[in-house]
């Protein structure tokens, strides 16, 4: 994760602790997409990304709606 990204993510984490209440991650994003091309990747997260899309075009994974998953976040 870039840098800057990973700085806001870590601020949210702290603000959620103190707030007691999830963060606003619409607004969150909203942010960040606006900015996305500023975002860089590294190499070896590019090398991540890319294999995936690889396992998903190979039917080996399945890309998942939001509405499927948020509710199983946090759960092992």
């Amino acid at each position: 994760m870039p840098p800057r990204l990973h700085q806001r993510f870590h601020l949210l984490h702290h603000l959620r602790k103190l707030e007691g209440s999830a963060p606003d991650y619409k607004a969150l994003w909203e942010d960040l997409s606006d900015k996305i091309e500023d975002i860089s990747l590294s190499q070896v997260d590019q090398d991540l990304l890319d294999h995936r899309l690889t396992r998903i075009k190979n039917g080996e994974a399945e890309i998942l709606k939001w509405d499927e998953v948020k509710h199983s976040i946090g759960e092992v």
